[in-house]
């Protein structure tokens, strides 16, 4: 995940922050504009078209590029140039609205986000996953971020992010995005350690639900404070037979030594698991 921690805040190789005024004829926000997407700095953005018809207009240009990699490596590095600034970065993870004069049919629903919308364009969606995960450490001690957006919203910030990733159509490099995600967890205060350990089923689709769960299963031995995140979560996952084995022999380990405010949620996962075949053992363990 590619920025790079230095003191409190994550800091890309971007160039000098453009004025707001001058978003509009950069490339990266030009691309958009083609696509119907206009970006307002401060204010919320601007959807001119169907968000269906933005996302297959921009799909569509990278598809006509002569070199498909460098076009989405330049769209991305533009992002990343955008999102640095925190309020312009909040304004992406929140709802866009409608252009003045646009037909659109949506305009009764909220319409998702920027980067929401972007995440759906499958060419861009690993790198504009990689770009929102790396803000993450940026909301855990920086106190730059608490002065430009305000208290509540520093803090509502990472659980922001994660909602742009929860129920996804379709995930491109789902093996890589749960490694990302576990990666943010190992780094991560326990508030936001809960958050993405409670949000893996959401995210995830059922194809890395078997990696997710040996991870859990890990954490579930090491991390006593993350007990009833990592139990909900596994409770959540849809796992092979030999996985849901390995996982419960290390939550009946947990019993003894489980909190007591995370007991009744160890104690149902473990009874959800009985089965004929291994009633009598885990009677015995418990």
């Amino acid at each position: 995940m590619g920025r790079k921690r230095s003191g409190g805040r994550c800091r890309s190789t971007t160039p000098a922050k453009r004025p707001r005024t001058q978003w509009s004829d950069s490339p990266f926000g030009k691309l958009l504009e083609s696509a119907g997407m206009t970006l307002n700095g401060e204010h919320q953005n601007e959807l001119g078209v169907e968000p269906a018809v933005f996302q297959r207009q921009l799909a569509s240009t990278f598809r006509r590029q002569s070199d498909l990699i460098q076009a989405t490596e330049e769209f991305c590095e533009g992002l990343r140039e955008y999102i640095d600034d925190p309020v312009r970065f909040r304004m992406s993870l929140l709802p866009t609205k409608i252009a003045m004069g646009a037909d659109v049919m949506a305009r009764s629903m909220g319409l998702d986000s920027l980067l929401r919308l972007l995440l759906g364009v499958e060419c861009i969606q690993p790198s504009v996953v990689n770009a929102l995960l790396e803000r993450v450490p940026e909301y855990m001690d920086d106190s730059s971020n608490v002065d430009s957006l305000g208290v509540r919203e520093y803090h509502q910030m990472p659980q922001l992010i994660l909602s742009q990733l929860k129920w996804l159509g379709h995930i491109v490099k789902g093996t890589e995005l749960c490694g990302n995600l576990l990666e943010v967890v190992s780094i991560a205060p326990l508030g936001i350690q809960r958050e993405i350990v409670s949000a893996l089923p959401e995210v995830l689709d059922d194809a890395q639900h078997n990696h997710a769960a040996l991870e859990l299963k890990s954490l579930l031995r090491t991390n006593s404070d993350l007990t009833a995140a990592v139990i909900d979560a596994l409770s959540n996952l849809n796992v092979e037979t030999e996985t849901a084995a390995e996982v419960l022999d290390v939550a009946l380990g947990r019993v003894s030594s489980a909190n007591l405010a995370d007991l009744p949620t160890v104690i149902k996962f473990i009874m959800q698991q009985v089965t004929p075949k291994n009633a009598q053992e885990i009677i015995t363990e418990l």
